[in-house]
């Protein structure tokens, strides 16, 4: 392919590229697809229906005014409750682990504060070495979707020998963007928490950390989304990168990397930026992760199906090419004739995508 000078791969239809280190067993597959992909299918139509559908005639258009959408947002981990975990398909798993946050919204001169909780799923191998780690993304028009979806990945990532955390975000459109990426930037933020610390939050108490809970190597670490989940996670690793402990990959499917391909006057995405780009124009280029790379973002796997009708192929072929112009290592691959949800299905990307952070993060080397 011409338009991808460097480190772009067109894959076929029929592409299968796992090694049989990272692959989930058949049995298990079997037991978790079926109720999963259900539920995905269920997501997928619905989210479909939201993005051909104006969020007008929806009667859900959220206000949003000038001063809201420039607002500042901080949070802050007021504490963490942990259930009892369970041994299943051979991995410890925690569900519904609880993330309290305070989130705190500045609007010029006033502030508004409120706390909630952020609920995650952690799958890990069933040991007690310090293993590097993955947060996985889920998707869904950041109006839908949950962290159910993700349970063959995450099993396969932790098979693999990765700890996995995998968040519910708030959602639109009771949520406006940014509240998506405010609670995974506070899932991130208590990862890269290096001890049991007082918050600035509500707490009365040090909260643990995800070292001490999880056994997570805390600087060494990968994202991972696909879609929206994408978008989030592209947008993590481009603030990130900044600063240290950095991500040493970020793997993006399906994702919206710039809205570009939104009419200035179309309300199609207004359920979760609160009204069309020529309106708030800031808000979608905040939501932008294209438009926003710079030469120090952690190394990229950028994947999409090129028939795509969710969010248009050449999207993420942008977000390629905008990266190696400023000089991030990308890879893309192209998976012909697959569409948006068996892109996300497809099992030869999900392999691939674990030998590309196996490859960053070598498990063995991190684990102790």
């Amino acid at each position: 392919m011409q338009f991808c000078r460097e480190k772009c791969v067109t894959a076929d239809a029929g592409l299968n590229v796992g090694s049989a280190a990272a692959e989930v067993p058949a049995e298990i597959t079997a037991m978790i697809d079926a109720e999963g992909r259900k539920r995905f299918v269920i997501a997928l139509v619905l989210a479909w229906a939201l993005l051909v559908t104006p969020a007008s005639l929806l009667g859900q258009t959220p206000a949003r005014t000038s001063a809201d959408a420039n607002n500042q947002t901080v949070s802050a981990i007021a504490g963490i409750t942990v259930p009892e975990s369970k041994l299943r398909w051979g991995l410890r798993v925690w569900r519904n682990v609880e993330l309290k946050v305070e989130e705190r919204r500045c609007l010029g001169t006033e502030e508004a504060a409120k706390a909630y909780a952020v609920p995650l799923d952690v799958y890990r191998p069933n040991d007690a070495k310090r293993r590097p780690w993955v947060m996985m993304i889920h998707g869904g028009a950041w109006s839908m979707g949950t962290k159910n979806n993700l349970q063959t990945h995450a099993i396969a990532f932790a098979k693999a020998g990765f700890v996995v955390l995998s968040p519910d975000y708030r959602l639109a459109p009771e949520h406006l963007f940014p509240a998506q990426l405010v609670d995974c930037r506070a899932l991130l933020s208590w990862c890269l928490m290096p001890t049991k610390e007082t918050p600035t939050g509500g707490a009365k108490k040090p909260v643990q950390s995800a070292t001490d809970l999880f056994g997570i190597e805390r600087e060494k670490y990968g994202l991972w989304g696909y879609s929206a989940g994408a978008q989030l996670a592209a947008l993590l690793a481009i603030e990130a990168s900044r600063d240290a402990p950095a991500p040493a990959a970020c793997i993006v499917g399906g994702i919206p990397a710039d809205f570009d391909w939104v009419e200035p006057d179309s309300d199609i995405l207004a359920h979760v930026f609160g009204g069309p780009p020529k309106t708030f124009p800031d808000v979608y280029l905040a939501a932008s992760p294209r438009k926003q790379l710079h030469a120090k973002v952690c190394p990229l796997l950028i994947y999409h199906g090129t028939a795509d009708f969710l969010v248009p192929p050449a999207v993420g072929r942008r977000f390629h090419q905008t990266a190696i112009d400023v000089g991030i290592d990308s890879t893309f691959v192209s998976l012909v004739n697959k569409e948006h949800m068996l892109t996300f299905l497809n099992a030869g990307m999900r392999d691939r995508s674990i030998r590309f952070l196996t490859n960053k993060l070598p498990p063995e080397q991190a684990a102790r």
